[in-house]
């Protein structure tokens, strides 16, 4: 699906093209609308990362961090209930297997703000009390955009894409707020971190010359 945005507004659009910014709950949607460039992605799934903690770890330019510890964990073993990777079979777990965190939190800052970006949020249980909201901010820490609450999927454990394409201001960080209504925290983890990459110099001078020629022509 794709929602036209505004910070702090959604308007569900039947359009196939881009307005100012535009949210997506659908990868596949969001793959092909922001392949305007070539795509970074990062997953956990490398055997060596396994139960190793990426706070304030930077990788292809994106600095992870949160309340807790970033522990990359096995999804099957989950934390109180098994959870499922988007991705091969680790996640990126606020806190690790520990039960008794409640925070699970998350920022994503771009050395360089990018103009498109989206994660996999993994939940393990659908009980209508955990959600997530996803909110992208510019380089001035401005929101331009909020998904809005966002619930487990029906059947968890599963996990529901949340990404953001932007044609005005490029996005600086990412948000995850994870609140939960229960005593008993339900848990979030994340996987499949997709970001536009920074185009080479002589990409973008050809970018450059490619808008001067169509205004000439015009």
């Amino acid at each position: 699906m794709r929602l036209f945005v505004s910070a702090g507004a959604a308007v569900i659009v039947a359009a196939p093209c881009l307005a100012a910014n535009t949210f997506y709950t659908d990868r596949s949607l969001f793959n092909v609308d922001a392949r305007i460039g070539s795509l970074s992605e990062i997953t956990f799934d490398s055997p060596d990362l396994l139960g190793q903690d990426l706070f304030g770890e930077t990788l292809f330019g994106a600095t992870l961090t949160s309340p807790n510890k970033l522990l990359v964990i096995n999804a099957a073993t989950g934390v109180r209930f098994p959870m499922s990777a988007s991705s091969g079979e680790q996640i990126l777990s606020p806190g690790g297997h520990d039960t008794s965190i409640e925070n699970d939190d998350l920022m994503i800052t771009f050395d360089t703000a990018r103009q498109s970006a989206g994660l996999d949020v993994v939940f393990d249980v659908s009980d209508g009390l955990s959600y997530v909201s996803v909110t992208f901010y510019d380089v001035t820490g401005h929101a331009i955009a909020s998904s809005g609450v966002i619930p487990a999927p029906t059947g968890a454990p599963g996990y529901q894409f949340v990404g953001l394409v932007s044609d005005g201001p490029a996005i600086a960080a990412i948000v995850i707020d994870e609140s939960d209504g229960t005593p008993n925290d339900d848990h979030i983890g994340y996987d499949t971190i997709t970001f536009s990459k920074i185009p080479a110099p002589g990409t973008l001078a050809l970018l450059g010359l490619a808008g001067l020629v169509s205004r000439r022509r015009r």
